[in-house]
């Protein structure tokens, strides 16, 4: 599976909250506040399990090394 960047998780997030038709109605289906959703699409917040189980996501961390220059 490909993985994402958290950009192309926020344009999924706008897409879902344009299709489910405002930020209070995506928000419902997730089971979060409404300011979550506008905290998240402000990158006040990361989004929550609750928001990325909608997606069908999953978050992933990663870890790499560092150049040497770094």
């Amino acid at each position: 599976m490909p993985t994402l960047t958290e950009a192309e998780v926020l344009d999924l997030i706008r897409i879902a909250v344009a299709r489910a038709g405002s930020q209070a109605a995506f928000a419902h289906q997730c089971g979060v506040p409404q300011q979550f959703i506008s905290d998240v699409l402000h990158q006040r917040r990361r989004p929550s399990d609750a928001i990325l189980n909608v997606l069908g996501l999953r978050r992933l961390v990663r870890y790499e090394y560092k150049s040497p220059s770094e």
